[in-house]
């Protein structure tokens, strides 16, 4: 009997602990769980068309002396710089591989007001620029950073002024040269984004020829602009 007693007793000792767990589980029950978001994956490949405005400056200088103004700008050492706004279109693909982002864009630029006026001076206007550039860049998600690498072409007219016998006349020009510059873009919706970039041209030095004789112009841009891209 008194076995039995020992056992029903231990018996009853081990069950206690296991009914007070079950009855803790029943009058707290587990909270469930908050199901996982997956983040969500941004692509930046495609086609994209998109505008900009900004501003720019460029830069010309001449060979001639300071003895021929028909030949020079009116500025310190022959020099003389134009700028203004400007508003434009631009035109790309884009392809990502992995957060890498490679593309090629084309871009025209109207340029506002970007003239120099001389009765006496070599004089300058500008009215547009255009560019093929290479990019890329790395993908944080929404917000790509990148650098861009091209062509930069600037069609430039230049006016030698009445001088000396010889009458006033004009010169057009198309430059070609390196741009290089550095730019952000961040995603607003899927198809659309924002972006701010800036770019430094180098055109080199070119010679003009004009009735009263021959100089050289050396010429370089630096832009500025922000703009908007609807992806497709």
């Amino acid at each position: 009997m008194n076995l039995i007693r020992l056992a029903l007793l231990a018996t009853s000792l081990a069950l206690v602990p296991a009914s007070s767990k079950a009855a803790d589980s029943l009058a707290t029950p587990r909270k469930a769980l908050p199901p996982k978001v997956e983040a969500r994956i941004r692509d930046w490949s495609g086609g994209y068309l998109g505008i900009h405005a900004g501003l720019d400056a460029n830069a010309f200088r001449s060979s001639a002396p300071t003895t021929m103004p028909a030949l020079s700008f009116s500025g310190t050492k022959d020099t003389v710089g134009i700028g203004g706004g400007d508003v434009g279109v631009q035109l790309g693909y884009n392809l990502q591989l992995g957060n890498w982002v490679t593309g090629i864009e084309a871009e025209s630029s109207l340029l506002l007001m970007h003239k120099e006026s001389s009765s006496t001076h070599l004089t300058v206007r500008q009215t547009s620029r255009h560019a093929i550039k290479g990019k890329l860049g790395y993908s944080f998600g929404q917000t790509l950073l990148y650098g861009v690498a091209g062509l930069a072409i600037a069609p430039v007219r230049f006016t030698s002024p009445a001088n000396g016998g010889f009458p006033e006349t004009s010169r057009s020009a198309t430059y070609l040269g390196p741009t290089i510059g550095i730019g952000v873009e961040h995603m607003l919706t899927d198809h659309v984004s924002l972006k701010a970039e800036a770019t430094l041209a180098s055109f080199g030095k070119h010679t003009l020829t004009f009735p009263g004789g021959s100089t050289r112009i050396d010429s370089g841009e630096l832009a500025l602009k922000g703009g908007l891209n609807f992806r497709f």
